[in-house]
């Protein structure tokens, strides 16, 4: 390709280059839009559940999903036997016109996982425990009773965990009314090269 032309007129020329730089510009635009849809906020996306049964109290803003529940909120899944969400009433600007919002995901089973997708990673993180609980606001997950996470090739166990989904941090605890319990981890080196 000739990108100049001396028999070329100035005006040519300038109109040649600046559908080159537009083009540019606009396939520039559109990886940072595709970039700033990996990295949303969690809080905003809809939640899609599955379940062989639910039942719901609007009264009380609970309702509870039975068999086989599966929950995915943008890159996020959970996975359980039964999962209770809560919701709070939620105010608009008029005392006429009110929804609910849903405020905590509670997952059981024999174990409950969870996973989440991170962007430029080839591995999801991948946790379970026989209790999760879902902080939405708050964007963070707890994971209680044989609870693990696996992250980036390295692996957290304890009673409870607790894991900060935008920070992408970690904080476990052993479980505090039995002495031989204990946080262990298993860190593999392979897998710190490169990494945050």
């Amino acid at each position: 390709m000739v990108l100049f032309n001396p028999k070329q007129t100035h005006t040519a020329f300038c109109r040649k280059h600046l559908v080159l730089l537009i083009s540019c510009s606009l396939l520039l635009w559109t990886q940072l839009c595709v970039a700033n849809l990996n990295t949303s906020d969690h809080r905003s996306a809809p939640i899609a559940i599955e379940a062989d049964s639910a039942e719901q109290d609007e009264k009380n803003g609970v309702t509870i999903y039975r068999g086989n529940v599966s929950i995915k909120q943008g890159d996020l899944t959970i996975q359980a036997d039964t999962v209770t969400i809560q919701s709070l009433i939620s105010s608009t600007q008029t005392d006429a016109t009110s929804s609910r919002k849903i405020s905590h995901i509670i997952a059981n089973g024999k174990p409950a996982r969870f996973t989440q997708q991170l962007v430029n990673e080839p591995n999801p993180i991948n946790a379970q425990g026989n209790t999760i609980r879902y902080a939405i606001e708050e964007g963070v997950i707890l994971l209680e009773d044989n609870a693990s996470i696996d992250q980036i090739g390295s692996k957290v166990t304890g009673e409870k965990i607790e894991y900060f989904i935008r920070e992408e941090k970690v904080k476990a605890q052993a479980d505090p009314n039995n002495k031989n319990t204990r946080v262990h981890t298993i860190i593999n080196p392979s897998s710190t090269n490169g990494t945050k």
